[in-house]
């Protein structure tokens, strides 16, 4: 079978692995030198001559263009990386679309605005395959705890509680997503903003299947990377923690004191995550949905599009109070 034709959108930290502070252990660019045998990487667009340089530097005999919607039309790509600012990805999935492409890997989140989000809900049975870049979705620990989950084996989920660093559409989209994946899903009631700026840290609450009672916090990243999802199941406690990286399970066992009581043992049950594979199973899997050999993807448009709404929701929830409170305030 040919390789497919690939093209990247963008080729900042994310698309290239690496930052100011060194080289990335996550990135596109590694993620297609894995799956060389199945796509290749035909051309690379970028406002930024350094970054495009790089790209042709990563990837021999990549066509560097300045102007992505000339490139998308020029090399009729089969599966675009999709690495640019946040606010541009409705765009440029709409424009994707457009030019015939099969699948986008698409960095998140899907959007940040209203607007936009509903511009893709109306359009998204003319979408290609999507596959939206919340990547501790792509680790196979996790996609086993979904099944744990889904068949009862720790009981019905009674609260559902996480901790995200910093902004809520750039890092709490990765936290509500996995809430979502694993639990099904969830609706917001209240939502508080702390700070200002386009993407502030939001504490929100909501409520979840069967009646769970939810909670998101953000941490300042100047403290430490905090990520962490907790479950407090029937039979079981259950934490996603060090940022995907490990999951924890207290089960329960009878108290030896209050005899007619159970306790979560002391010492959890601790699964390592194979994390690092996280973005090959993503094009990976996405490879495959273009091709035909499976039905969908792990992150498919319809799930992207339901955490879209719950971020934008929470978001406008948190305006809103901002805004009354303001008016509250005495002058």
């Amino acid at each position: 079978m040919p390789r497919l034709k690939a093209a990247i959108i963008g080729f900042g930290a994310i698309a290239e692995g690496r930052s100011p502070v060194g080289r990335l252990p996550l990135s596109h660019r590694d993620a297609y030198v894995h799956h060389v045998a199945r796509v290749q990487v035909v051309a690379v667009a970028d406002a930024a001559t350094a970054r495009l340089r790089a790209a042709k530097r990563m990837f021999r005999g990549a066509r560097a263009y300045r102007d992505a919607a000339a490139m998308l039309r020029a090399e009729r790509p089969d599966i675009v990386s999709l690495c640019t600012p946040d606010d541009t990805h409705a765009r440029w999935l709409l424009e994707c679309a457009a030019q015939g492409v099969r699948g986008v890997w698409c960095e998140k989140p899907l959007a940040v605005g209203r607007a936009e989000l509903t511009r893709l809900t109306r359009r998204r049975r003319d979408l290609p395959a999507v596959q939206l870049n919340h990547w501790r979705r792509f680790i196979p620990e996790l996609w086993h705890l979904r099944e744990r989950l889904r068949r009862g084996e720790f009981g019905a989920i009674h609260g559902i509680s996480g901790c995200y660093p910093e902004g809520w559409f750039r890092n709490g989209s990765h936290l509500v997503d996995l809430a979502f994946f694993l639990c099904g899903p969830l609706r917001v009631l209240w939502a508080r903003a702390q700070g200002t700026g386009l993407d502030p840290r939001l504490t929100v609450a909501a409520i979840g299947k069967g009646g769970a009672t939810v909670s998101f916090a953000s941490v300042p990243r100047r403290d430490y990377n905090l990520f962490e999802l907790e479950l407090r199941c029937e039979r079981a406690r259950v934490r996603v923690a060090e940022n995907g990286r490990r999951v924890e399970i207290q089960r329960d066992r009878r108290d030896p004191v209050f005899r007619h009581l159970r306790l979560l043992r002391a010492r959890p049950d601790v699964t390592p995550c194979r994390w690092r594979d996280a973005f090959r199973n993503a094009l990976g899997d996405l490879i495959s949905c273009v091709v035909g050999r499976r039905g969908s993807t792990l992150s498919p448009v319809t799930d992207a599009i339901a955490v879209g709404q719950f971020l934008v929701l929470a978001a406008g929830r948190a305006q809103t109070l901002r805004t009354e409170a303001s008016r509250e305030r005495p002058r």
